[in-house]
């Protein structure tokens, strides 16, 4: 358990505060000040939307009572920790921001790191397969030497990838659909439910899938930023359900249009439903007047991914590393 005695002299720490299913307000613009002061440091800009703080921090799946601020001793917000746990998947994933500002900075990661490994573990309480899990852009030094020295080992690295409305690469119109081939969206249970089939047997081969349950996708569905089923797209070929390009409003307070899922069912890859999609989408995004189009990627991706993403005009922004904790009970 953290203890006020294990912070640098003068912090204290308090809950993070929710309204409902949201944060609180006040405690969304402290972490989001907290992150854009770290962002500044190791990319020299702030990154992160409030959209996406809400994603992270208020997601159905965080722990709340656990979700911690800290507070300098002018109680001003300097740090926060939340944490996210995938039963499914048996994995919790720990999540530790600090601003750089702040004296002893340094000092109140570690603290932050090791707290966050203690109810990772907690939440484990011995039962075996789990995995805890943390994460670091590849160019903050600091962070991986500090995960590192608390045991954590790289496990996976990910990229966000963009291109921007200008690009040439994008058609002048949206690229018309091959006879057989159709896009529905909407928010029905019969095209959620199809959406949902796709996802599962798209995502089968990748790496740390786990079979999630149609409850939990559609609550995640539903919690995304700009949450509604004009941005849930299902492809459709000869009536069959193909394809999914799923949208979200997570990066539209930077200009862009965020595409949180891009499947396709194995028996219809290499037919170029997933560059339709895409292509779709990026004349959509300059259409809206956005900036352009971003989207994660596992850089390992089994499915050749990153040559996709790649070959549409797509390319790496910001390098992403995951760390992994072995489960041994608290001692």
């Amino acid at each position: 358990m953290l203890n006020v005695a294990d912070l640098p002299a003068g912090m204290t720490i308090r809950p993070l505060r929710y309204a409902g299913p949201d944060l609180d307000p006040a405690d969304r613009a402290a972490v989001l000040r907290v992150l854009h002061r770290d962002e500044e440091r190791v990319l020299g800009a702030p990154d992160t939307t409030a959209a996406e703080v809400d994603e992270m921090v208020a997601a159905p799946q965080v722990l709340r009572a656990q979700s911690l601020l800290v507070l300098d001793h002018l109680r001003e917000p300097v740090g926060a920790a939340w944490y996210d746990v995938d039963e499914g998947g048996r994995e919790v994933y720990a999540e530790a921001i600090v601003d750089p500002r702040c004296a002893g900075a340094g000092e109140l990661f570690g603290v932050l790191v090791r707290h966050s490994v203690w109810v990772a573990r907690a939440v484990i309480d011995g039962r075996s397969g789990w995995k805890v899990r943390a994460g670091a852009l590849e160019s903050d030094d600091a962070a991986t030497k500090v995960l590192r020295s608390e045991g954590f080992a790289h496990c996976r690295r990910f990229w966000r990838m963009e291109i921007g409305s200008d690009s040439p690469a994008i058609p002048a119109t949206e690229p018309a659909l091959p006879a057989g081939v159709r896009i529905d969206s909407g928010d029905s249970a019969e095209h959620l439910r199809a959406v949902y089939e796709v996802d599962q047997a798209a995502f089968a081969d990748h790496w740390n899938f786990t079979p999630r349950s149609y409850e939990q996708i559609v609550e995640e569905l539903r919690h995304e930023p700009g949450a509604q089923g004009e941005y849930w797209w299902l492809l459709r070929v000869e009536g069959s359900p193909a394809a999914i390009c799923l949208l979200s409003d997570s990066r539209r307070e930077r200009g862009y249009a965020y595409v949180s899922t891009l499947g396709v069912r194995r028996e219809y890859r290499r037919r170029g439903l997933a560059q339709l999609l895409l292509r779709r989408t990026f004349v959509r995004a300059r259409q809206e007047g956005l900036t352009g189009t971003a989207l994660h990627v596992d850089a390992a991706s089994p499915t050749g991914a990153t040559r996709l993403y790649a070959s549409v005009g797509m390319r790496a922004v910001h390098t992403f590393d995951v760390y992994e904790l072995g489960t041994a009970p608290v001692g």
